[in-house]
C-alpha cells in the first residue's frame, strides 16, 4: 500500500493530499453515480495503493446494498474494474453491518469475523467505512488485503476522506435528480391543469403561466409571458379593485369574481383565488393565483335570474287574477246563498215537494263551501301580494281563545265533541293582530273538530314557554296525521288523508294561511301528530317587552 512505497511520513502525507485534491477535482466532471463509483474504486487501488476496493450503494427502498463498482490490483497489470456480485441484504455481511450501524470497522483477521461474506478470493483483513450525506447513510466502501492486520488509523482516515467526497457528490446527483423530477412534475401539472395558474412580479408582469391560459384567453404562453396583467382585465379599473380587495383581506383572496378580456376582445367571467408572493424580508414581490372559468355558470345564473323574475311576475299576475276573481265570484255567490236561505226557511210559502228541500240544502252547503274556498283564495292572494297587513298590539290570548271556542261550540256539539280551555286563568298576553290570531285559531279548531270522531275532545291550552314567548296549543283526539305528510302540512293545497269513515274534505289552504299569518306576527307554528293518536298544533308568539321585563324581575 501507499506507505510501503514511501517511508517518509511527511512525503506520504503530501502525496496523499495531492492525490485526494486531484481526486476531488476529477469528481466535478463525473456525470453519473455509476461512473462516480467506478472512478473512485480505481483511484483507491491505483493512486492510494489498496489491494482491492468495492463501492456499495443502498437501493431506493433501503432494503439492500448493490455493488456499483469493484477494482482489484492484479499481479503485473494495472487495477481494473471487475463485474458486480450479488446484492447484499441490508444488515448482512461486513458492509451491511457498517451501513446498519453507521460506524466504520477495521478487521484484522477475516477468518474470525462471522459476518464476512467471502467471494472465494484469499483475503485476510478488511477496512469498511460508511458513505454519508449529512445524517443519511447512502452506502459503504470496503477494501481488503491478503495479509492479516494490514490496515491502521492512517488507512481509515484516507478511506473516510474518499467516502466523504463520494457521499457529497452522490448527494449532489440525487438532489439534482430530485430537483429535475420536481420540475418535470411541476411542468406536467401546469401543462395538464384545467384551471389557470399564474405568477406575476412586483411590476405586474406575468412571469409564469400554465398552458391552460391559452384555451381560456386565446393568447399563447409566449404572448402572455412578460405581458402586463392590466391588459387582460375587461376594464382597467378592475385591476385597481382587485388589488384593493387583495390588500383589504391581508394578502389573500378566494373566489373573487371578475371579467377578463379574451384575445378576440370578448369578455369572460372568471373566479380568482390569489395571494401575495413575499420575499425573504417580507416585502411583496408579486402575486400568484388560480383562475377558474365561470362564464357558463354566470350565464346560467343570469338565465335563472330572468326565469325567477318572469316567475315572480307570473305569480303576481296569478295573485291579482285570484283576488279579482274572488271579489267577482263572491257577489253572485252571496246572492245564491241568500235566496237558498229564503227558500229553505219557506219565508214566502211552503216548498211543496220534499225533494226540493233536499236540493236547497245541498245548494246551501255547497255554496258555503265554495264561499269558504273563495275567502281562503282571497286571503292567500292578499298575503302573497303583500296586501294583507297585520297590526301588532298587546292581546290577552285567553280572551281570544275563549271567544273562538264559543264560536265553534255549536259545531262541536253537533259532532258530539267536547271543547275545553286550559290556562285561561293565567295572564298570557301576546304581541299579535287580533283578527289574524282569531283566524288562525278558528282554522285550527275547525280542523280539530272536523277530524275528531264523535265522543272525542278538543282542548285549547295557554302557557309561557320562556325566552320571551307564550304558546297556544290546540289538541284533539282525532285520527292523527301520518308521519310522511307532516313535512308538507303547511304548504298550500296540502290536504290530510283522513279516515275513510270521515266524509269531510278541506280546501288545503287553511293551514298555509295560518302559517303565513303566524309568521307575519313574528311567531311560529308547528304540528305534532301520530296516526290514530290525535294532533297537537303549537302556536308560539312573543310576549310584549314590558311584560317580559317585569316577569324577569
Amino acid at each position: 500500500m501507499l506507505n510501503e512505497f514511501d517511508q517518509n511520513p511527511v512525503d506520504v502525507e503530501r502525496r496523499e493530499l495531492r492525490i485526494l485534491n486531484a481526486f476531488a477535482v476529477e469528481l466535478i466532471r463525473i456525470p453519473s453515480e455509476r461512473e462516480l463509483a467506478r472512478h473512485a474504486a480505481c483511484e483507491v487501488v491505483s493512486a492510494l495503493g489498496f489491494e482491492d476496493c468495492a463501492f456499495y450503494f443502498l437501493n431506493a427502498r433501503g432494503t439492500s446494498l448493490k455493488q456499483v463498482a469493484f477494482s482489484r490490483r492484479a499481479a503485473g497489470s494495472p487495477p481494473a474494474s471487475a463485474r458486480a456480485v450479488s446484492d447484499i441484504p441490508y444488515g448482512r455481511g461486513v458492509v451491511g453491518r457498517v451501513v446498519l450501524t453507521g460506524r466504520p470497522v477495521i478487521i484484522g483477521d477475516l477468518s474470525r469475523d462471522p459476518d464476512y461474506l467471502s467471494d472465494g478470493v484469499a483475503m485476510q483483513s478488511a477496512i469498511c467505512v460508511p458513505i454519508r450525506s449529512g445524517a443519511s447513510i447512502l452506502g459503504a466502501v470496503i477494501c481488503r488485503d491478503p495479509r492479516t492486520r494490514a490496515f491502521g488509523p492512517s488507512h481509515l482516515e484516507l478511506l473516510e476522506t474518499v467516502a466523504a467526497l463520494v457521499g457529497a457528490k452522490l448527494d449532489l446527483f440525487r438532489q439534482t435528480d430530485a430537483l429535475e423530477e420536481s420540475e418535470r412534475d411541476a411542468k406536467d401539472i401546469l401543462d395538464n391543469l384545467k384551471d389557470v395558474y399564474y405568477r406575476t412580479g412586483a411590476d405586474g408582469r406575468i412571469e409564469l403561466v400554465s398552458a391552460s391560459a391559452t384555451e381560456l384567453l386565446g393568447y399563447s404562453n409566449e404572448e402572455l409571458l412578460e405581458m402586463e396583467c392590466r391588459l387582460l382585465y375587461a376594464e382597467h379599473q378592475d385591476e385597481d379593485r382587485f388589488i384593493e380587495e387583495l390588500r383589504r383581506q391581508g394578502g389573500t383572496v378566494s373566489g373573487y369574481e371578475m371579467q377578463l378580456r379574451h384575445k378576440d376582445d370578448r369578455t369572460i367571467w372568471c373566479s380568482v383565488s390569489a395571494r401575495y408572493r413575499l420575499g425573504g424580508d417580507g416585502e411583496v414581490i408579486g402575486i400568484e393565483g388560480i383562475v377558474c372559468d365561470i362564464d357558463q355558470r354566470k350565464a346560467l345564473e343570469q338565465n335563472l335570474s330572468r326565469a325567477l323574475a318572469q316567475a315572480e311576475m307570473a305569480n303576481r299576475s296569478k295573485t291579482s287574477f285570484l283576488a279579482a276573481m274572488s271579489h267577482e265570484l263572491r257577489t253572485p255567490l252571496n246572492a245564491i246563498l241568500g235566496f237558498a236561505e229564503v227558500i229553505n226557511s219557506e219565508f214566502l210559502g211552503p216548498i211543496g215537494n220534499p225533494k226540493y228541500a233536499e236540493y236547497i240544502a245541498d245548494i246551501s252547503t255547497s255554496g258555503r263551501f265554495l264561499l269558504d274556498l273563495i275567502n281562503d283564495l282571497l286571503d292567500i292572494s292578499k298575503i302573497e301580494s303583500g296586501a294583507y297587513q297585520v297590526d301588532l298590539t298587546t292581546i290577552e290570548a285567553g280572551g281570544v281563545a275563549s271567544e273562538c271556542l264559543e264560536m265553534m261550540r255549536a259545531k262541536a256539539a253537533q259532532c258530539g265533541i267536547i271543547c275545553s280551555l286550559h290556562g285561561a286563568e293565567l295572564p298570557v298576553a301576546v304581541r299579535a293582530d287580533r283578527r289574524a290570531l282569531m283566524q288562525v285559531l278558528l282554522n285550527l279548531l275547525s280542523n280539530a273538530i272536523k277530524f275528531t270522531p264523535r265522543g272525542g275532545s278538543v282542548t285549547v291550552a295557554l302557557s309561557h314557554i320562556g325566552s320571551g314567548m307564550a304558546e297556544i296549543t290546540v289538541q284533539d283526539t282525532g285520527c292523527g296525521i301520518h308521519d310522511s305528510m307532516l313535512p308538507n302540512l303547511f304548504e298550500p293545497f296540502s290536504t290530510i288523508a283522513n279516515d275513510p269513515r270521515i266524509a269531510q274534505e278541506g280546501t288545503g289552504l287553511g293551514l298555509a294561511i295560518s302559517k303565513s299569518l303566524v309568521t307575519m306576527m313574528g311567531g311560529t307554528i308547528a304540528a305534532e301528530s301520530r296516526r290514530g293518536s290525535g294532533t297537537i298544533m303549537r302556536v308560539s308568539l312573543s310576549i310584549p317587552e314590558t311584560l317580559d321585563v317585569a316577569e324577569s324581575a
